[in-house]
């Protein structure tokens, strides 16, 4: 159902949509362990907030971009994006990407010990 909601929000140039339900493809696509899927779809939604300035939800994907690719074991990619949206969360006072944020970066850290 999500994937049809996404076609749809494609089909009739819905961007904020089409970026949202690429997101969510990637987050459920994360929750079954379908690590490539996950980073092509976090990346589809990168490419997609850039085109269409959409800031914020550039940061949601970076952070499912980096879940997914700390699950493939590259740490300092995982650590390198986490940060930078922690910090773009700083900048623009959005407080509610903090929490996932520093999960990840707990996540990471527990991976290098």
């Amino acid at each position: 159902m999500l994937r049809d909601a996404t076609a749809n929000f494609r089909a009739v140039g819905e961007v904020e949509g089409l970026v949202f339900g690429t997101i969510e493809q990637a987050r459920l696509a994360l929750q079954q362990g379908e690590w490539a899927t996950a980073l092509d779809l976090a990346h589809e939604a990168q490419n997609l907030s850039d085109q269409h300035q959409l800031a914020i939800r550039r940061a949601q994907a970076d952070l499912l971009w980096a879940r997914a690719v700390l699950a493939t074991g590259d740490l300092v990619a995982a650590e390198t994006t986490t940060i930078a949206v922690l910090q773009l969360a700083e900048q623009r006072t959005i407080h509610w990407l903090a929490p996932e944020g520093h999960a990840l970066l707990g996540a990471i850290a527990e991976q290098q010990a």
